[in-house]
Parts: C-alpha cells; structure tokens; sequence
C-alpha cells in the first residue's frame, strides 16, 4: 500500500484543528501509524496561481492561514527529510 498525503492540507488542517500539543509531533505519528509507504507532497512556490487563474474562486472560502503555517510547514518538510 502506498499512502499519498498532501502536505499543504494536511498541515493546514492540523494547525486550525490544534487543541494544544504539538502539531509537527502528531503529524509525524500519524505518518507512522500508516501501514505501507507514505510519499508526502507539497504545492511549489506559488502552487495555487495556476488553479487560480484557472478558476479564480478556488479556496475563496478557505479560513487564512494560522500566524505559524509555513514555519511549521518548513519544520516538517525538515522533519520527513530524516
């Protein structure tokens, strides 16, 4: 079994969900608990300006990121790497 996760959601979600803890920590053990491969991907620099040109209401209603989200986004791609 081969588990696709997509970092930018996955983070995002975890972040506005935290109840305390440590959100780095939690997703790491989550990856763990996964049977079989886990393979992680993440939107490039400016990953939505093609989605958002295509249609221009993507993520229109999405709540903003949390103060840390790519502070923490750069801690767990540093994290996986290991």
């Amino acid at each position: 079994m081969i588990n696709i996760i997509d970092g930018n959601n996955w983070i995002h979600v975890k972040l506005n969900s935290n109840t305390g803890g440590s959100v780095i920590r939690d997703l790491y053990f989550d990856t763990l608990e996964l049977p079989g491969n886990t393979i992680w991907v993440f939107d490039g620099e400016r990953g939505n300006k093609r989605r958002k040109d295509l249609y221009p209401l993507y993520k229109a209603n999405r709540t903003p990121s949390a103060e840390d989200f790519y502070a923490n986004l750069q801690l767990l791609k540093r994290v996986l790497k290991h």
